[in-house]
């Protein structure tokens, strides 16, 4: 997968060190109402449609992008989905995606976060999503990691160098809540993962991800 091309405002010179860490310790204590609302949402959209939402990550993970996109289809036609969507749109997120781990079982970082994107205003542009910045040890046995992504971002710009920070929000065993920022522009975003009860270790630090129109 090549990098996406980056846009006008990631053309820009890097934000400061300063910059990135005042971004995400805003975004960190901020974000702790908006995981908690988006988290019960992307619960509610599991519950209903859990077959949907896996068939969405697994076909992504397996480059099988025409049934990843179908998935998803059936998914906006859900009031659960719709939710969730307006629940992001309204705390300021541009994008909204379901990821998973290339390889499930073991470290995220290197292995990859890998899912299908789209925009909170247009839900009729795909893009797939990559990302090996953040980390997430599993316990022996866990089949697999889902995944809510939501960025200030537009779709298209959520490519390029990102910054994980963790959430203080707790929301119970085989969550695991993080919060991001890009190097360039000024996009920010949450990552929340379900393991589906086994505890979850997530580490943090530098990354990058790559973004491409599908």
């Amino acid at each position: 997968m090549t990098p996406a091309t980056l846009s006008s405002e990631s053309r820009q010179a890097p934000r400061s060190k300063e910059q990135v860490l005042a971004s995400l310790q805003s975004l960190s204590s901020s974000s702790d109402s908006s995981a908690s609302q988006l988290y019960s949402a992307f619960m509610q959209l599991i519950d209903a449609s859990s077959s949907l939402v896996q068939n969405a990550i697994s076909s992504a993970k397996s480059g099988d992008w025409s049934s990843s996109k179908a998935s998803m289809n059936e998914l906006f036609s859900t009031s659960e989905f719709e939710a969730l969507r307006a629940e992001a749109a309204s705390s300021g997120f541009k994008s909204i995606g379901l990821v998973g781990c290339v390889e499930a079982g073991l470290i995220v970082s290197g292995k990859g976060t890998l899912g299908i994107i789209t925009g909170t205003d247009n839900l009729s542009q795909f893009y797939s999503y990559e990302s090996v910045g953040a980390s997430a040890g599993l316990t022996e046995g866990v089949t697999g990691l889902t995944g809510l992504i939501v960025s200030t971002d537009s779709p298209s710009n959520m490519g390029g160098t990102e910054i994980f920070g963790k959430v203080s929000v707790a929301l119970g065993a085989g969550v695991a809540v993080e919060s991001f920022t890009h190097i360039f522009g000024s996009g920010s975003g949450i990552l929340i993962l379900v393991s589906g009860g086994e505890e979850i270790d997530v580490s943090v630090g530098a990354g990058y991800a790559w973004v491409e129109s599908i």
